[in-house]
């Protein structure tokens, strides 16, 4: 192009016929492309130097290297076409100069395209590890089924073993579904609501062993909600955080209403107890942070999880705009 644009250039004003011109500026061209190939190794060289070191470097060699330039090109058609570059007839110093512009023109172009490309590349790596990092965090959420559940589940399979053998065993199985649900392969990746509520039912199972008629869980599930996807986790934690609620308002029954229905597309998912948001269990806040960090994971700008209270109930509600998040096998 540098070339062409020469050519176009000098062309009116030219003594030399335009085949013999173009050669000479093609040849003036490729000197110039070779000299930039080595002001570009020559700043690669400093990458590490910092971005002044490599600006005043590559100025510097611009301006050496104008000369060398014009020096070569002036020879070169001296030898080749035995005629005297157009170039030299303004004088050396003032031709030098021109060529060390050219130069450092293309120098500033291109560390303004080394600059462009550092930069997308540490954007892309800032969040390349901040999905690492998030990953990692939604990853460990696998491993905090909370211990004292798992403890009271073991003592009420303990306790009931003498005395009523049947409810033992219907209680290891629905404790060991629920365990196999926690260590599938990708326990936070999306999954049906259906699958989501089965796992809640598991743990509203264990938990009733031990609570018996102290606790009443009713679920409301429309059947059109049943197969719209959801973070793995996210049911069971808003139905251990109501029974908090309601132990922690020191109601002699604890009440859980569970619902899911579609409208217009929209999922929402609520869980509901009866108690007060001052009444809040330890750990309830974490838990919530963590879903909510994990429905903006999936849902971007498109999920909410609010809590509210009204009328002696705490209502844990989730609302998922057009959920469309492929669903785990």
């Amino acid at each position: 192009m540098f070339s062409v644009s020469a050519f176009l250039t000098f062309l009116p004003q030219s003594e030399f016929a335009p085949a013999l011109l173009f050669q000479m500026k093609l040849y003036r061209g490729v000197l110039g492309f070779a000299l930039t190939l080595g002001i570009r190794h020559a700043i690669q060289a400093l990458h590490s130097a910092g971005l002044a070191t490599q600006t005043v470097l590559a100025l510097a060699v611009a301006g050496m290297a104008g000369p060398i330039w014009l020096w070569l090109y002036a020879s070169g058609v001296s030898a080749i076409w035995n005629v005297t570059a157009p170039a030299l007839r303004g004088g050396f110093i003032r031709a030098s100069l021109d060529y060390s512009f050219v130069l450092a023109l293309w120098s500033a172009l291109y560390m303004a395209a080394r600059i462009w490309q550092d930069r997308e590349r540490a954007e892309r790596a800032a969040m390349a590890a901040e999905s690492r990092a998030r990953d990692a965090e939604l990853e460990m959420l696998r491993y905090q089924l909370n211990p004292h559940f798992v403890f009271n589940a073991l003592n009420s399979i303990r306790a009931l073993i003498p005395e009523a053998a049947l409810d033992a065993r219907r209680l290891v199985t629905e404790f060991s579904e629920l365990l196999r649900y926690t260590l599938r392969e990708a326990p936070l990746a999306p999954i049906r609501v259906r699958d989501e509520v089965n796992a809640a039912r598991r743990y509203v199972a264990v938990e009733r062993i031990r609570f018996e008629d102290a606790l009443e869980v009713r679920w409301q599930i429309d059947p059109r909600a049943e197969n719209h996807c959801i973070p793995g986790f996210t049911l069971q934690p808003l139905v251990e955080n109501a029974l908090r609620h309601g132990r922690a308002a020191g109601n002699p029954v604890v009440l859980i209403d569970v619902r899911a229905w579609v409208e217009r597309d929209a999922l929402t998912i609520e869980v509901a107890n009866n108690g007060a948001l001052r009444h809040t269990a330890p750990g309830t806040g974490v838990a919530l942070t963590n879903l909510r960090q994990r429905l903006n994971h999936h849902f971007p700008d498109r999920a909410t999880l609010t809590l509210t209270e009204h009328e002696g109930w705490v209502r844990a509600t989730i609302h998922i705009a057009t959920p469309g998040v492929p669903c785990a096998p």
